[in-house]
């Protein structure tokens, strides 16, 4: 789960990259694509398949998790992944106001 967090979080990383640096001419849409892919099955792995281990334990994996999530919602809004994620938003929005989660919170 740690693992796969880095990596969404790797891809969002990389098209904020991509989006953000480089001249709209230069932009590589198909790795655009590619990236957006490896959320998309991140995202579907974390609410189908991990949910009841995140549920179950807050350890590193579950950090790595809701720090992936929570940089989703700052730089990729329009990703709308709440709504298609249900548990995994619910999961993240009762992680999200831990005092540990709240205090590491980056100001915006």
């Amino acid at each position: 789960r740690a693992s796969l967090a880095d990596a969404l979080l790797d891809a969002a990383v990389l098209i904020r990259y991509e989006t953000a640096l480089r001249p709209q001419e230069k932009h590589w849409d198909q790795g655009l694509d590619n990236q957006q892919q490896k959320i998309e099955r991140s995202l579907h792995y974390f609410e189908s398949d991990a949910i009841t281990e995140l549920s179950t334990c807050f350890d590193v994996a579950s950090i790595s998790v809701a720090v992936a999530l929570g940089y989703l919602d700052f730089r990729q809004p329009d990703l709308n992944w709440r709504s298609t994620y249900p548990r995994l938003s619910a999961w993240y929005l009762d992680v999200s106001q831990r005092p540990s989660m709240i205090a590491t919170q980056p100001p915006v």
